[in-house]
């Protein structure tokens, strides 16, 4: 997540975010203001629930939305492997160990980004399978008609 001078100063847009399973990755190109760039204010969350309708919120997030949310920072285990992860508690640190691990109490999307095109993107995907779907219909149940032409 990005916030604060990163947003209003629009450099995220000149910029291109990635991330694997638990590192966000930043990388820009020669027109990008490196300087404008604020590596205090980006974080790889790592949210964490245990309600139903708190999860379905999470997941209807996408990138670039606006969300809000509260909660608790915590650290967990797993026994079993020994895996453990804490948690940042400061804002000014940043790179590896500056992510946040949050037991949420409530999340909400504020706004979500592209929605005009997330709207023709869904209608061109249905339409694409729907359209796919009829050919291969119409593939079995359309007659066969041959013209022949007698010499």
């Amino acid at each position: 997540m990005i916030w604060g001078t990163n947003v209003r100063s629009g450099v995220y847009k000149q910029l291109d975010f990635s991330s694997d399973s638990w590192t966000c990755w930043v990388q820009w190109g020669p027109e990008a203001s490196v300087a404008a760039f604020r590596g205090t204010e980006i974080s790889n969350n790592h949210l964490l629930v245990d309600n139903h309708w708190l999860k379905r919120a999470l997941l209807k997030a996408e990138p670039g939305d606006v969300v809000q949310f509260s909660g608790m920072l915590v650290e967990y285990e797993n026994p079993a492997s020994g895996f453990k992860r804490g948690s940042s508690i400061r804002r000014d640190d940043s790179g590896n160990g500056a992510c946040e691990t949050v037991f949420l109490d409530d999340f909400s999307v504020i706004k979500k980004a592209n929605s005009g095109w997330r709207l023709l993107y869904s209608i061109a995907k249905w339409m694409s399978i729907l359209s796919f779907i009829a050919v291969v219909i119409l593939m079995f149940i359309a007659p066969i008609q041959r013209h022949w032409r007698a010499h």
